[in-house]
């Protein structure tokens, strides 16, 4: 349940509430650039399927799609997952060429890969630092 003051009680209460922020930064971001839905689709490199998804709060793009329509929105991918941080992205991402774009599919598609990307997104810095730290000390037991 989401109170009055927009708190977040359950965990379907902030996936719908991401969903929700998503689908109002995509909005947003469109009407700022003068971009239609089909345009983003077009120079995204997604489906207008998965637009309208977004668009209808029935999910929020993974990493590598939040990168793709960070790129052409020119926001950050994190920030349009619906997540609190700065709308504007630190560095402006560049074009991946084939090669470096299969490799990351690649990396993503492992499940254990995976679960890191998406941990570092909603980490708090200080709880990132311990993880990193920990996974550094389990390195060097080798």
């Amino acid at each position: 349940m989401i109170d009055h003051k927009n708190k977040v009680t359950t965990k379907e209460d902030e996936d719908a509430l991401r969903r929700m922020r998503c689908a109002e930064r995509i909005k947003q971001r469109l009407t700022a650039l003068g971009l239609s839905q089909a345009d983003l689709a077009r120079e995204s490199g997604l489906s207008r399927g998965s637009i309208s998804h977004y668009l209808h709060q029935r999910n929020t793009p993974n990493n590598l799609t939040a990168a793709s329509l960070a790129r052409v929105l020119k926001a950050d991918p994190t920030w349009l997952s619906g997540y609190d941080v700065p709308s504007q992205p630190k560095a402006v991402p560049r074009e991946l060429d084939s090669e470096t774009t299969e490799k990351a599919l690649e990396l993503y598609q492992d499940e254990n890969t995976r679960v890191l990307l998406d941990v570092k997104r909603i980490l708090s810095e200080e709880d990132l630092q311990a993880v990193i730290t920990l996974v550094k000390s389990l390195a060097n037991r080798k």
